[in-house]
């Protein structure tokens, strides 16, 4: 197969690739050729009119995931293509950039202003490699089998536009093919199911005796367990939960009471830390509360939970969850003072 061609508005604007041998000069090579060539398919080049070259570009597959997101001190650190590259298919190069830069954005504003813990910063490569690593992997994995479809099928110009039964076969062959390797368009889990495991993820005493989600590269399933982005749900009145959320720390109250004592013990180690904070009860609702879990959830400025649960039981928790959230405290697997 000598290319692919994605439609960008369906109306008079393409963009053709056309998939070049390793060494080869492109040079040698006129854009409209290119064109011709894919547009041929495996027969011969298929000459058309074209208005307008509007860019050509070239460009070499690369997988790779840096060793390191930041110098030793943090104060150099990477995102986007400079710490990952990978093959278009799933569309995961754009999506982990823009991630890392909701993830580092939060985590630099927090240590510039005062209130990020030393640990902080080196929590963004703990959380943002693994997913490099993972959607890598994917990537090449559909890639792959994208390009294997013309070797496994035996593909044969002919026979695929013939009207015979052979013909009708390879086409057929070629749909059930693509429908079972659609991984590329399919895998919303690898896109929005990854789990950050950081020791910012703090633990809460509903985890002790539950595990997260099984990951499905399939299927996104909605958790507030720590590290995960929280849920999308609509409220009663229609507003979308994270509307709700502040620039900095938000805790989801689903209590049924005006002032729990866990929101005023998190409101106090809030000054405490100077750590912005601002608490959203959201009495009543009872469908995001089901899906949501727990009666607490503690939610980043990123829109990843940090901490849930159904209590805060004295100030030392609170003291201990929120500090542990913005950067401070010991590793990510200390446990937590509700338990000690």
């Amino acid at each position: 197969m000598k290319g692919a061609i994605i439609a960008q508005d369906e109306i008079d604007t393409w963009t053709v690739h056309q998939f070049l041998p390793a060494g080869f000069d492109h040079s040698q090579i006129s854009s409209e050729d290119a064109v011709y060539n894919v547009l041929g398919g495996m027969g011969d080049p298929y000459p058309i009119k074209i208005d307008e070259i509007l860019v050509r570009s070239t460009w070499t597959p690369n997988v790779a995931v840096a060793k390191n997101y930041s110098g030793p001190q943090q104060r150099i650190l990477l995102a986007g293509d400079a710490c990952h590259q990978t093959v278009p298919t799933g569309g995961y190069g754009m999506n982990m950039g823009i991630a890392e830069a909701f993830d580092l954005g939060w985590k630099l504003a927090a240590v510039i202003n005062g209130w990020g813990g030393p640990k902080l910063l080196s929590t963004y490569e703990e959380e943002r490699r693994p997913v490099a690593c993972l959607s890598l992997q994917w990537s090449k994995g559909h890639m792959g089998k994208l390009m294997a479809l013309s070797t496994i099928l035996g593909l044969e110009a002919d026979i695929i536009n013939s009207a015979d039964e052979k013909g009708q076969e390879m086409r057929s062959a070629i749909h059930q093919y693509a429908q079972k390797n659609d991984g590329h368009n399919k895998s919303i889990g690898v896109e929005m199911g990854y789990r950050y495991d950081s020791r910012i993820c703090v633990p809460g005493e509903v985890d002790h005796e539950s595990t997260p989600p099984a990951f499905d590269s399939r299927r996104y399933t909605p958790t507030t367990y720590p590290g995960y982005r929280a849920p999308h749900v609509f409220l009663k009145d229609g507003t979308p939960i994270f509307d709700k959320y502040s620039k900095e720390f938000t805790l989801i109250d689903f209590n049924d009471v005006q002032e729990s004592p866990a929101t005023t013990y998190i409101c106090n180690a809030s000054k405490k830390y100077n750590i912005p904070l601002e608490v959203v009860p959201l009495t009543g609702e009872h469908h995001a509360n089901k899906i949501w879990e727990t009666n607490l959830v503690l939610i980043r400025p990123d829109g990843f939970v940090s901490w849930h649960g159904n209590t805060i039981e004295d100030q030392i928790s609170a003291d201990w969850i929120l500090s542990k959230a913005a950067g401070y405290g010991g590793g990510k697997n200390e446990r937590s003072p509700i338990n000690n």
